[in-house]
């Protein structure tokens, strides 16, 4: 074309897909690591239940009371405390206790994570694959519950929600 102007138009939907899906795996990746560390610290400290010895050691520990969160006598319940990041389309919750029809565990939905155009999302977990995790915090028919997760999901709710806020994704 003589004198006439010409452009060529490119679009890069998948690139801006893909960047978009790599700022919400690390958003989400800072939001699981807030979860699990007000989780950590929900099972430190003092308890108000009764006393026992550490099994197969002279050391003594006091045990939570109903409603607490549970005591560490062994401190494996607080090392099982993991957090995951999965960005496949496919929610990771953990398989609900028989008696209560409810997942242990849920993902990190707070906030504006987008969904990429094949309906992918990111999603976080918070959580432990101990058997014992889910009975104390749901309780069994001989222990009252000891809620330890979903207290530190609510607890960490504001500072996970803060980093969801107002966040431009380009």
């Amino acid at each position: 074309m003589a004198g006439g102007i010409s452009f060529d138009l490119t679009m890069h939907t998948q690139e801006a897909t893909r960047g978009i899906q790599d700022a919400a795996s690390k958003l989400m990746f800072e939001a699981v690591n807030e979860v699990r560390n007000v989780t950590l610290e929900t099972l430190s400290g003092r308890r108000s239940g009764r006393t026992y010895f550490v099994p197969g050691t002279h050391r003594t520990y006091t045990a939570s009371a109903p409603g607490e969160a549970p005591a560490s006598a062994t401190g494996r319940l607080r090392q099982s405390v993991a957090a995951s990041v999965e960005g496949k389309g496919e929610k990771l919750i953990g398989e609900p206790p028989p008696w209560t029809g409810k997942p242990i565990s849920g993902p990190l939905s707070w906030g504006s994570v987008p969904s990429t155009g094949g309906g992918a999302q990111v999603v976080g977990e918070v959580g432990t694959s101990l058997e014992y995790g889910k009975c104390l915090e749901y309780g069994t028919r001989s222990i009252l519950p000891r809620p330890w997760l979903r207290p530190s999901f609510e607890k960490a709710r504001p500072a996970v929600q803060r980093l969801f806020e107002g966040r431009k994704w380009f």
